[in-house]
């Protein structure tokens, strides 16, 4: 099975971090929000292959993860989907998905 490239990739800046990114796909928008303790990497397998034949897929690594920033201090999994949520309405007024 070949491996799914991203059609965009990069980071973005949310309140003070930067977030490490990739897009899949096209359609109406699907955010998949990983759990805690892991990066975007475990959606890669099976969920963005299948999903992204019918949706615009975002996969991201939460702040202190990944390729994001990893700032000195205190995480708790209560801002996570609020900044994603901050992120998508930066960008546009496009109604989102959530997956977790």
């Amino acid at each position: 099975m070949q491996e799914l490239k991203p059609t965009k990739s990069g980071k973005v800046k949310v309140d003070d971090v930067n977030l490490y990114y990739e897009l899949y796909g096209q359609g109406d928008p699907l955010v998949l929000v990983a759990g805690t303790g892991i990066s975007l990497a475990p959606w890669r397998v099976a969920q963005v292959p299948e999903f992204a034949r019918h949706y615009q897929v975002l996969i991201y690594d939460h702040r202190g993860l990944g390729r994001s920033d990893k700032p000195d201090m205190h995480y708790t999994t209560r801002p996570f989907g609020l900044r994603v949520r901050t992120s998508a309405s930066h960008k546009s007024d496009l109604s989102c998905m959530f997956c977790t």
